[in-house]
């Protein structure tokens, strides 16, 4: 735990001459100044423009599904799946209460993703600036909170971006002053948090731990005494409190969900679920962080580490930050890419904002270099960093432009479940778009899911039952929960796919119960029906009459499942038969609104 505590020679109050100097071209000047405001007046202006802009990621109304199903009483893992950990749903369903049910609802929440980011751009300037200056800090942040895909995802409503908030919170709280127990026990906690949000984080415990390993490796092995000796007793004290601060949130949740008598299907939701049959296993870890062209990170990491040694001569407090920052960033990419194995792009994020730190510090760096005049050195490290900055918001924008008629018919969805649907009736989507209805199937349509359903698992750990069988049997869920609405995507399996367009007719951005129909050679309008609903016959032009079944066509009628026949006497055109309901709620199979299911596609 030495390997991390500031010198007391050299703590921040310091004024050394060696110190002063180290900061003489780093202090934050005017023109610095006025330029960060103009950068941060863009950046909040594209941060707004883009909470209603965005495409919506499939994450984010699945996560809002998650915020609805705490709010309504609902439990996940039991009532909602989820294949995260808790706090994120449960944090949000409190202002979720406030705003209310609403078709906008995911845009709204975004809102609450904007304080999130502001802390997270204060955390990468205090790390900078803590390893570097207070002028390296205040750029690193910039430039890093606008790296493209951090800058957007960040602004998603996402379980991401408080994690990578918690994480930078975290190192904030580990390298900005003495450590101590109680400083230990609030980073253990913070980094508890990160815990209880995603279960990436054990990723980011293993690369503390190696990055202090790697900070005490080096000054070891140069010869650079420890800082200060700690008993034994202040070890086990601080140690504890580390880990008691690490325990207390996730141990709360655990026992929260054990009262409930769901702590089984917990741990099968955001700890089995998230695993690869055999993904895991030595050998694979081993070839993943050795074989990929991320493990020359690894020596490249320490040798940047190593030059930064001299530093300790003249400002250890510095050197050890810088050291250990150096190595969070360095390592934790090979350590994601080794460990983890669906590596998404929303799971870099507590690297990005770090790298725009690394980047800003190398090019100061290397300005200051050249021997000219140091206001001359000051002004041109700005204008490059200002053009990286501008280079980053162009390619955001050039790359995600944007898209709002996507959210407009995600809203649709959302308005066409909420009328056609009371809150308790079932609604299938992939994952929950259409939030505050129910879904007949237990499990969402993300990847692991699919991978699982395609590939039929039935894994089996030393003839212990790990994970249930996955087939697809979405039809029968849709059959026995008498499901009259539903989403039909590409996420879904063919044989599930092709039962929803078979037996759901268009209404808008959702299907409802209904097909349309055509007569045989005889004149008869044969047709099956699989979910038993209240069904009516319609014609696209004028008044349908014939007999159903036998008898008179006179409104909507209780079908049963099983084979129907209909012989038209009246009424031209194609002829659908459709959920009575949607009828009744002004909904048309022959009226395609300007947002349907086929208007984007």
């Amino acid at each position: 735990m030495d390997t991390l505590e500031i010198p007391n020679q050299s703590s921040p109050s310091d004024t050394s001459p060696d110190r002063s100097r180290s900061h003489s071209a780093g202090h934050i000047t005017t023109l610095d100044w006025i330029a960060a405001g103009l950068v941060v007046v863009a950046m909040i202006v594209l941060k707004v423009f883009y909470i209603h802009s965005l495409k919506w990621h499939s994450d984010e109304p699945q996560h809002m599904h998650v915020v609805w199903g705490w709010a309504s009483g609902r439990l996940p893992y039991r009532d909602v799946f989820d294949n995260h950990s808790p706090l994120f749903g449960f944090l949000f369903s409190f202002p979720f209460r406030l705003i209310g049910e609403r078709n906008d609802i995911v845009d709204a929440m975004r809102w609450l993703m904007l304080p999130l980011f502001g802390l997270s751009l204060w955390c990468v300037y205090k790390l900078v600036a803590i390893a570097d200056s207070p002028r390296t800090g205040l750029w690193a942040a910039l430039v890093g909170g606008f790296f493209p895909m951090w800058f957007l995802k960040m602004g998603e409503f996402r379980t991401d971006v408080l994690w990578t908030t918690l994480w930078l919170v975290t190192l904030v709280i580990l390298v900005t002053g003495r450590l101590s127990v109680t400083r230990l026990f609030f980073a253990g906690l913070a980094l508890g948090a990160t815990f209880s949000v995603s279960m990436k984080s054990p990723l980011m415990l293993i690369t503390i731990c190696a990055s202090a390993g790697a900070l005490w490796a080096l000054r070891h092995f140069s010869g650079i005494p420890a800082s200060e000796k700690l008993s034994a007793g202040k070890k086990a004290a601080m140690a504890g409190a580390a880990l008691v601060g690490l325990l207390l949130i996730p141990a709360a949740f655990v026992t929260f969900f054990a009262s409930k008598g769901i702590l089984d299907k917990m741990y099968y939701c955001v700890i089995l679920h998230n695993l690869e049959p055999g993904a895991h296993t030595a050998g694979r870890i081993f070839r993943r962080i050795f074989t990929g062209w991320y493990t020359l990170l690894v020596p490249l990491t320490l040798v940047a580490g190593w030059a930064a040694l001299p530093l300790f001569q003249t400002d250890s407090y510095r050197a050890s930050r810088r050291i250990f920052i150096l190595c969070v960033t360095g390592l934790f990419c090979p350590i994601l890419e080794g460990f983890w194995t669906h590596v998404t792009p929303q799971d870099y994020m507590p690297l990005w904002p770090l790298m725009g730190g690394a980047f800003v510090a190398l090019l100061f760096m290397g300005i200051s270099c050249i021997r000219v005049a140091p206001k001359i050195t000051q002004i041109a490290g700005l204008v490059l960093v200002l053009g990286v900055i501008g280079v980053e918001a162009g390619y955001a924008i050039h790359t995600n432009p944007p898209n709002g008629l996507w959210n407009l018919l995600g809203m649709e969805a959302i308005k066409e479940a909420r009328t056609l649907t009371s809150p308790n009736e079932f609604v299938m989507d992939p994952k929950g778009e259409c939030i505050y209805r129910p879904r007949p199937y237990w499990y969402v349509l993300e990847t692991l899911t699919r991978k699982r359903l395609f590939a039929g698992l039935d894994e089996e750990d030393n003839g212990k039952k790990m994970m249930p069988k996955l087939v697809d049997d979405i039809p029968q869920h849709l059959i026995d929960t008498h499901t009259a609405v539903a989403m039909p995507s590409t996420r879904m399996m063919e044989g599930t796919l092709k039962f929803v367009k078979d037996n759901y007719v268009e209404i808008g951005a959702l299907r409802v119960l209904g097909k349309t129909i055509t007569a045989n050679e005889s004149g008869v309008f044969a047709f099956d029906i699989a979910i038993p609903e209240k069904y009516v016959l319609v014609s696209r032009k004028g008044q349908l009459t014939g007999d159903l079944d036998g008898t008179p066509l006179n409104g909507p009628r209780e079908l049963a499942p099983g084979h129907h026949e209909f012989r038209k006497t009246g009424g031209d055109g194609e002829v659908v038969v459709i959920w009575a309901r949607a009828i009744e709620k002004g909904y048309s199979p022959f009226r395609r609104p300007a947002l349907s299911e086929s208007s984007l596609r």
